[in-house]
């Protein structure tokens, strides 16, 4: 999946689907999305109308506008302004990510509240967010059906200048991803051995100083449990 720091806002973005976080106290809709909401012959409105939408975190809804710039348009709840936090953004990105997903949808937009006036953070923040929501392990899996439209794109709008923050936070993610792959796989794959080859790999592409324990090592340490869960492996 790409990420693209975009300088467009909600008004000038054209995608199949237009994300807008909204906090609590952005209802009723002033400024700019009071201008989106004319842009799209008022279906903003309609859509958190008929949704009975007030951006408690965690809720969502969609509505399609089929306009020459927007095929869909989605609300996603961030909660009261005082209480957001880098995790409740992470949280609504990933809420954003599932709904991409639902919507069959390959261009995604998302127009974002800046948390504590960090572009990085939110940049970085929103990254981690979709990357984590839709990370999937399918090694142990048979083929799925590949979808006819995937999610493929996402434009993090009024966010431009921030492709160090997006590194960073696909660096983050495909650290969790090894954690995730190392826990979730059968031990008869993940042997004490492959765990000390996956480190060596790390240090080696990191340049860090490495320590490899002997069976005889650690008995001498008194590793006791981690022995017996190696054994069993």
């Amino acid at each position: 999946m790409d990420f693209v720091a975009s300088e467009n806002s909600c008004l000038t973005w054209s995608g199949d689907c237009l994300v807008i976080g909204l906090l609590e106290e952005a209802l009723p809709l002033t400024g700019m999305l009071a201008d989106l909401n004319k842009q799209v012959s008022g279906l903003l409105q309609t859509l958190i109308d008929e949704a009975e939408f007030t951006g408690k975190a965690g809720s969502s809804a969609t509505l399609r506008v089929g306009t020459e710039t927007l095929t869909k348009i989605a609300v996603v709840g961030l909660g009261s302004s005082d209480q957001l936090k880098l995790e409740g953004l992470r949280r609504g990105a990933a809420a954003a990510a599932r709904l991409g997903k639902r919507e069959k949808v390959s261009t995604l937009g998302l127009s974002f509240p800046t948390w504590n006036n960090s572009p990085a953070h939110t940049t970085q923040a929103l990254v981690e967010g979709i990357a984590l929501a839709t990370h999937q392990d399918l090694r142990f899996k048979s083929e799925p059906e590949k979808p006819k439209v995937e999610l493929s794109t996402v434009y993090l709008l009024e966010l431009p200048e921030q492709q160090p923050a997006i590194t960073q936070a696909q660096q983050i993610c495909d650290g969790v991803f090894l954690a995730r792959e190392l826990v979730n796989a059968p031990p008869n794959v993940v042997t004490p051995a492959k765990l000390a080859e996956t480190a060596v790999d790390i240090a080696r592409d990191h340049g860090l100083a490495l320590e490899i324990l002997e069976k005889e090592d650690c008995e001498r340490l008194g590793m006791g449990a981690y022995l017996g869960v190696a054994q069993a492996s």
